[in-house]
């Protein structure tokens, strides 16, 4: 009773409102409610209050949806930049070294996307979402940078433990199967280790990586993409494998 906002603003005499009170129910749930309190009189004495309990259940279920989206990927379900973002500054400190970052870039989106169409696409930026969430620490922040990019911010991991996290990505991802195509990803990765570093050199240098992984393996990941994908066209249609036949002969004539 001493605790409770609701006695005493009326023991003072005083209107009290509180916007966000836990409530709960005899059978051991519970619902968020206003409360607004306002004290009675009698011969100018306080005799008691009049006290509004408003369910406000839909109203907090709906802004907890706002904060979620603010901060998350609505296609993977992972961060997205901003929450990224302001994780970095949180998690720059002295305490969080050595600070590491992974860039991967995933391969081949923009060629599924254009013959397989967007929720072919979609459906390989999921499952690179599933196996990022699977190989990291629960408590890790992976975030979708944007298109086809994802960040990873591992506080207290060394330049080893980074690489290792980035080859079981790789190891993990080329075992899936996204419409009978191996799942491929560039990745790079750098490490904060002293506190005078700027964490966005760091990024800067794990995405140089990222595109140097790319670069050099480039011509093994279009090879290996189309040969997939000209491998389920033809399964699923014959008379196009023989077509192609023909046309290529006929080109190299």
């Amino acid at each position: 009773i001493s605790e409770c906002r609701i006695c005493k603003a009326f023991k003072k005499g005083e209107g009290a409102r509180v916007d966000e009170e836990v409530l709960w129910r005899s059978n051991g749930t519970n619902f968020y409610a206003q409360v607004s309190s306002h004290p009675q009189y009698k011969n100018g004495e306080i005799i008691g209050a009049v006290i509004t309990f408003t369910d406000i259940s839909e109203r907090k279920k709906a802004e907890e949806e706002i904060r979620y989206l603010s901060f998350h990927d609505p296609l993977t379900g992972l961060y997205n930049r901003v929450f990224f973002q302001e994780e970095l500054r949180r998690i720059d400190t002295k305490r969080n070294l050595p600070i590491s970052i992974i860039v991967g870039d995933v391969n081949g989106l923009k060629l599924i996307n254009d013959i397989f169409g967007h929720l072919s696409g979609d459906m390989l930026l999921k499952t690179a979402a599933n196996v990022l969430k699977r190989v990291c620490r629960g408590d890790d922040i992976i975030a979708r940078a944007g298109g086809d990019e994802f960040m990873i911010l591992l506080p207290k991991v060394t330049p080893g433990e980074a690489g290792r996290i980035v080859s079981r990505i790789q190891n993990e991802f080329s075992k899936e199967n996204i419409l009978a195509i191996m799942g491929s990803i560039s990745m790079g990765y750098d490490t904060k280790t002293r506190i005078d570093q700027d964490i966005t050199e760091t990024i800067k240098n794990a995405e140089d990586k990222m595109y140097l992984d790319k670069t050099l393996n480039r011509e093994s990941i279009s090879r290996d993409l189309l040969t997939s994908i000209i491998g389920r066209l033809h399964n699923n249609s014959p008379m196009e494998k023989e077509h192609s036949k023909n046309v290529s002969i006929i080109c190299k004539k």
